[in-house]
C-alpha cells in the first residue's frame, strides 16, 4: 500500500490501485507491448530539450535526481486524468507515450521520454535521467517534471473557440455573454437583453459536464445572477461544446429568460468571487450555508440529516406527481474539484439547484445540493404537488363513478362489451376505456396522473360520462327487440348489478315459489278425491290380515289402528312374544300388536293427560279421530309405534327402596375399593359404578321381564345391572 503522504483523497479506487501496482513493478499491456520495440527505436528527437548532462556517471546523476525532484507516484495519474477529461475522445495511449531507453554504463541506466500530444498536433516532450534500475520509477521521474514544466496547462488548453472569452466559470470553463459566435441567434438574443435591462449585472456562467462513453455528450447549464437565480439545465445530448451552448440558449428562451430578465430585481455584481482551489468539507459549507433553515434540520451536523435519501423519500411518497430526480457532475479539472447539479422534473415544469465543485467525493457533493435545495423549500413544493394529485378525485365524483356510472356499464346489454386498459407514466397511472355497441367503438382516456388505478379507472368512467356514455348506454338498451327481454330491461341505471351469489340465492326462491305451488295444487287434489281414497283403503285392509283383524274390532275405515281408552287393560295377544334367555314369560295382558323386525313390541303413543278417547267423535269411516303418530324412532323402520305404557317404561329414577339386611355372602373384602352392591326388590336392579373402578362396558345388555335394556341408553348409561339370585 502506499505511504500516507501519497495518499490523495481525490483519486478514484481505480486510480490508487493503479498506483500500488505500479509500486511494485506492474507493467501496463501498452508498456509490456512497447518494451521490445522501444529499445530498438531511434532516439533523436530534436524537439525535447535536453535538461541534463549525459556526461556524468549514473551514480552522480542518481544522486542529482534524489536532490532535486520527489518521486510522487500520483502525477502518472494526474495527467491522465487531465487529458481523460479535456480529451475525452482521443486515445490515452497516443496522448501521453512513455518510452523506455536503457542506456550503456551500468544496471542503472534505465531512462524514460514522455511525449505528450494534443489532438491539434501540438506536442511537447519530457526525458527523465538515465539512473534508474526499473521501469516503473524513470516513469515516475519524468511524470514528475513534466507536471513541474506545466504539462497539464497545456493539456487543458482545450477550446481554441472560446479560449479568449473574458469570464471563466465556477468549473474552470470559460463564459461571458459576449459570445464570439455570431451565426447564433439565441446566444445573440441573451446578450442582448442582459445589456439592455442589466447592464451592470455579472455576467452568467456556463457550467459543463459530459458522459463517461465514447464519444462524449456534452451538456450545459446557463446561470443568470438575478434575483430569484434562475437556472437553465440542458441533459448531456450534444457533441460539442459549442452545440451545448445553442442548445441551451434555446431552452432557456422556451422558459421565459427574457422576461425573468426583464421582471427581476438587479444584483449588481460586477467582480466574480475567487473561485476555490483547495477542496472543502461537507460540514464547512453547511455551516457558511445561508438561508431560512427547515425546522427538522435542528442541531443535526450535515451528515446526519441524509439529506439525499429524505428528498428520494419525499419523491417516492409523493405518488401520482411524476418527479423525477436528475444529477450532473461538473469537475474542476485543473484543481480535481467536483460540484453538482440536481434538476427536479415534472411535466410542464422544471427546477434546479447548483453547488460549484468544490468537494473531493460525489457523495459530499450530491448531499450539499439535497442540502441547498431543502433550504430554497424544495420540500414545501413537493408537498403540494402531492395534495394537488390527491384532490383531483373529490368524494362526490367517486360516488357517482361508484353508484351510476359502473352499474351502468354492468347491466347485461345484449352486443355491449366494455375494457379498461392501464398505462403507466413513472408512478402515475392512466386509463383508456373501450365501449363495443356492435356495430361501433368508443374509446375514452385520461393521462396517467393519478396515483392509483382506481383512481385512474373512476377518472375514465367520469370522462366517458361527459362524453355522452349513459345516453349511449340507454340508447342500445332501447334497441333491443320486443321479443327479448335481457336482463335488466325495465330496471333503471341505478339499479346494483346482481352478483353471482345473489342470481343463485334469487334462483332458489323461484324454486321454492314454484314447489309451494304444486304443494298448494296436490292437496286440492286430494280434497276432491276423500271418498275414493276411503274405498282404496278399506281394500287394503281386506287384504291385509292384520289390518283386518285391527279394523273389525276398531270398525272399518282407512286401516288405522284403534285406540285405546284411557284406564283400560290392553287385551291378550294370540301371538306369542319370542323369549330371551331363562327369563319366565309376562303375566299381564297385552294388546294385539304387531311386533318390529327386534322381536321388541311396539307400544303405542302416550295420550294426553284428561283426554278420554271414548269421547273422540268418529269419522265417517268408522274409526275414531286421534292426533297424528309421532315421527319413526331413529332406528329407520316405518313400522307402528308400540303401546305404552309398559312396565319396563321408566321415565325417572326408580324410588329408593329400603336397606336390606346385611349379607355376609355378597359382603366385599374389606381393603376393596368395589362398592358394595345394593339390592332392590326387582328383577333388574342397577347399582352404579366408580369411574375409576371395573367400569361396565357400554355394549353389554342387562335382562330381566323378558326384556333386554341397553347400558348406553338414557339415564342408564354408565350403569351396571345384576340379578338378585334370591329374587
Amino acid at each position: 500500500m502506499l505511504p500516507l503522504h501519497h495518499a490523495n483523497l481525490s483519486l478514484s479506487p481505480f486510480e490508487l490501485v493503479s498506483l500500488n501496482l505500479r509500486k511494485i513493478g506492474a507493467l501496463t499491456l501498452r508498456e509490456y507491448l512497447s518494451e521490445s520495440q522501444s529499445e530498438d527505436s531511434s532516439l533523436t528527437n530534436t524537439h525535447h530539450p535536453s535538461t541534463f548532462e549525459t556526461g556524468q556517471t549514473s551514480r552522480e546523476l542518481e544522486g542529482s535526481a534524489s536532490k532535486g525532484l520527489i518521486r510522487d507516484p500520483e502525477y502518472i495519474s494526474k495527467l491522465e486524468s487531465a487529458f481523460n477529461s479535456a480529451f475525452p475522445a482521443s486515445s490515452i495511449h497516443e496522448g501521453l507515450r512513455y518510452e523506455i531507453v536503457r542506456r550503456s554504463g551500468g544496471p542503472n541506466a534505465i531512462q524514460c521520454i514522455l511525449t505528450v500530444t494534443r489532438p491539434d498536433g501540438a506536442y511537447r516532450v519530457y526525458e527523465s535521467l538515465a539512473c534508474h534500475s526499473r521501469n516503473y520509477d524513470a516513469e515516475t521521474q519524468v511524470a514528475e517534471m513534466a507536471v513541474s514544466q506545466g504539462a497539464v496547462d497545456f493539456i487543458l488548453q482545450v477550446d481554441n473557440q472560446i479560449e479568449d472569452l473574458p469570464v471563466q466559470s465556477a468549473t474552470g470553463q470559460p463564459s461571458s455573454t459576449d459570445f464570439e459566435v455570431e451565426d447564433d441567434s439565441q446566444v445573440r438574443q441573451i446578450q442582448n437583453a442582459l445589456r439592455e435591462h442589466r447592464p451592470g449585472n455579472r455576467p452568467p456562467d456556463w457550467i459543463f459536464y459530459c458522459t463517461d462513453s465514447q464519444p462524449p455528450r456534452w451538456g450545459v447549464t446557463l446561470r443568470v445572477h438575478l434575483d430569484p437565480p434562475r437556472l437553465y439545465v440542458l441533459d448531456m445530448i450534444c457533441e460539442t461544446k459549442l452545440e451545448a451552448i445553442s442548445a441551451c440558449a434555446k431552452l432557456a428562451l422556451d422558459q421565459g429568460i427574457v422576461d425573468h430578465i426583464i421582471n427581476s430585481t438587479t444584483v449588481t455584481l460586477e467582480e466574480s468571487p475567487p473561485k476555490l482551489t483547495v477542496p472543502t468539507s461537507l460540514q464547512t459549507w453547511f455551516e457558511a450555508l445561508s438561508g431560512p433553515r427547515p425546522e427538522f434540520f435542528g442541531t443535526k451536523m450535515a451528515v446526519e440529516i441524509g439529506a439525499a435519501a429524505l428528498l428520494n423519500e419525499w419523491v417516492t411518497k409523493a405518488r401520482g406527481a411524476r418527479f423525477k430526480l436528475n444529477f450532473f457532475w461538473p469537475m474542476d479539472i485543473k484543481n480535481e474539484l467536483l460540484g453538482c447539479i440536481l434538476r427536479v422534473d415534472r411535466p410542464g415544469e422544471s427546477r434546479a439547484y447548483v453547488v460549484d465543485p468544490m468537494f473531493t467525493k460525489r457523495s459530499d457533493a450530491k448531499a450539499a445540493v439535497c442540502l441547498s435545495a431543502m433550504v430554497q423549500g424544495i420540500e414545501n413544493i413537493i408537498k403540494a404537488v402531492s395534495a394537488q394529485i390527491e384532490n383531483k378525485l373529490t368524494p362526490e365524483l367517486r360516488s357517482f363513478a361508484h353508484n351510476k356510472i359502473f352499474p351502468a356499464l354492468g347491466l347485461n346489454t345484449p352486443g355491449m362489451t366494455y375494457t379498461f386498459k392501464f398505462h403507466m407514466d413513472i408512478d402515475a397511472y392512466g386509463c383508456t376505456l373501450t365501449v363495443c355497441t356492435g356495430s361501433s367503438e368508443h374509446k375514452y382516456s385520461v393521462e396517467p396522473e393519478y396515483r392509483t388505478k382506481a383512481d385512474a379507472k373512476v377518472a375514465v368512467a367520469l370522462a366517458a360520462a361527459e362524453r355522452g356514455l349513459l345516453e349511449l348506454l340507454r340508447s342500445c338498451r332501447k334497441r333491443q327487440p320486443v321479443a327479448h327481454q335481457g336482463f335488466g330491461h325495465d330496471r333503471e341505471q341505478s339499479e346494483p348489478v346482481f352478483t353471482s351469489t345473489q342470481k343463485k340465492r334469487k334462483a332458489d326462491d323461484d324454486n321454492s315459489g314454484e314447489k309451494a305451488e304444486v304443494n298448494k295444487a296436490r292437496k286440492k287434489r286430494k280434497k276432491g278425491n276423500k271418498g275414493k281414497e276411503s274405498t282404496d283403503a278399506v281394500a287394503l285392509v281386506e287384504g291385509h290380515p292384520f289390518l283386518a283383524e285391527v279394523a273389525s274390532k276398531g270398525g272399518k275405515g282407512s286401516g288405522k289402528r284403534p285406540a285405546i281408552a284411557q284406564g283400560q287393560s290392553p287385551k291378550p295377544s294370540t301371538q306369542p312374544i319370542p323369549k330371551s334367555g331363562p327369563l319366565e314369560p309376562e303375566t299381564y295382558e297385552r294388546s294385539q300388536v304387531a311386533p318390529s323386525s327386534s322381536g321388541l313390541p311396539l307400544r303405542p303413543p302416550r295420550p294426553p293427560p284428561g283426554h278420554d278417547r271414548s269421547q273422540v267423535a268418529s269419522s265417517s269411516s268408522g274409526l275414531p279421530l286421534r292426533p297424528p303418530p309421532p315421527p319413526p324412532p331413529p332406528s329407520g323402520h316405518n313400522l307402528p309405534p308400540r303401546p305404552r305404557p309398559l312396565p319396563y317404561d321408566i321415565y325417572g329414577p326408580p324410588p329408593r327402596p329400603p336397606p336390606l339386611p346385611y349379607d355376609p355372602d355378597l359382603a366385599a373384602p374389606s381393603d376393596s375399593r368395589a362398592p358394595q352392591p345394593k339390592h332392590y326388590p326387582y328383577q333388574v336392579t342397577a347399582v352404579v359404578m366408580d369411574q375409576g373402578y371395573n367400569q361396565a362396558p357400554h355394549n353389554h345388555y342387562a335382562q330381566g321381564n323378558g326384556y333386554a335394556i341397553p347400558l348406553n341408553s338414557g339415564a342408564f348409561r354408565d350403569t351396571q345391572y345384576t340379578l338378585d339370585p334370591r329374587r
